[in-house]
């Protein structure tokens, strides 16, 4: 059940989802390999979706990189080469995490324009949708669904 699920107009829908899964792939390259390699690290699916078609999906979660907590985003749906992450030498508060989001949707859009300019054909296209969802959504919108998505505490279900 998504923690978020958002209508934000013109065809646009915005589903944030806190789940587990492995992240050995070649789209979380910047994460080091004991990261991707763990095999139930919580984490934030953030997909965006227009009339119904995923336009991205963003995974986003923390992880402890010796004394410093360090946050995380890479996308899978397109063929986007995108992978982010910022340390910190302590918690984040709410205003940085959602500093960190905007940061890394401003970042997905620039990486979208350039690859769209340098590809053609199907995945220049997921590019220039992703561009312009980003646009009409805006990063803040999305950073701020976000920012309110993990202020959520994670509870499992009883026994």
């Amino acid at each position: 059940m998504p923690l978020i699920n958002q209508d934000l107009g013109g065809g646009y829908r915005l589903i944030v989802q806190l789940h587990s899964h492995e992240l050995n792939t070649t789209a979380a390259y910047c994460l080091p390999s004991n990261v991707r390699q763990n095999k139930e690290p919580s984490h934030y699916n953030i997909k965006l979706y227009e009339n119904g078609d995923e336009v991205f999906n963003l995974h986003g979660g923390a992880y402890r990189d010796g004394g410093n907590i360090c946050l995380f985003m890479f996308e899978t749906a397109t063929e986007i080469p995108y992978c982010y992450k910022n340390c910190y030498d302590s918690d984040p508060d709410m205003g940085e995490i959602s500093t960190f989001v905007e940061n890394a949707i401003e970042n997905l859009e620039e990486a979208a324009r350039d690859f769209e300019a340098n590809n053609t054909g199907a995945a220049a296209v997921a590019a220039g949708a992703v561009v312009a969802a980003i646009a009409y959504v805006g990063p803040s919108t999305i950073a701020t669904a976000l920012a309110a998505a993990w202020a959520v505490p994670f509870v499992p279900p009883p026994p």
